[in-house]
């Protein structure tokens, strides 16, 4: 299939239940001898949004010069971008929404994607909690134009390794090699 893929992992935990999750995504996906990225934010430098506009005007070029420019760089080429997260209160870590902000220089220069995935785990059992997460992604690929190629959200993960045995990992490998 050879498709480009960006991984974007959003816990500050390390080695945590989404970042378990992730990871069996990128292993089924490497079996279909995709190209993936993989970008854990805990570990890199990466500025909010400060609306400047300089990426508006400028085509695609951030004014502020952090590790951004690594994720940009890879936005440019990659068919599919997957976001893995752990939820926090109802939503996208701080972390993540600091690098979607940052995807805002695409306005003038579009990145290349065309697919979309998200991967979520969160502590609460149900689906209560994963309601807005869910309606936040779906509003933002329709935004870009980009097709929903999947999603898994794991609740009632309240340990760091309470994913390890879970059926998810199972679909998380099954998605990434489908891709």
């Amino acid at each position: 299939m050879n498709e480009n893929i960006v991984v974007i992992y959003g816990s500050p935990r390390h080695n945590g239940n989404s970042d378990k999750l992730g990871q069996a995504f990128v292993k089924g996906s490497k079996t279909s001898q995709n190209i993936v990225s993989e970008f854990y934010i805990r570990d890199m430098k990466i500025n909010g949004c400060i609306g400047c506009e300089y990426c508006y005007s400028d085509f695609g070029v951030c004014s502020q010069k952090d590790d951004m420019i690594l994720i940009h760089e890879q936005l440019f080429k990659a068919d599919i971008i997957v976001f893995v997260l752990p939820i926090y209160y109802q939503g996208f870590p701080s972390q993540l929404k600091a690098v979607i902000d940052r995807m805002y220089i695409s306005e003038n220069k579009p990145f290349s994607i065309k697919k979309a995935i998200i991967l979520a785990t969160y502590a609460t059992p149900g689906t209560q909690m994963s309601k807005m997460t869910k309606k936040y992604f779906e509003t933002l690929i329709k935004y870009h134009g980009w097709e929903n190629s999947g999603s898994i959200f794991v609740s009632g993960l309240d340990e760091k390794d309470d994913i390890l045995g879970h059926k998810s990992l199972i679909e998380a490998f099954e998605l990434g090699k489908s891709v």
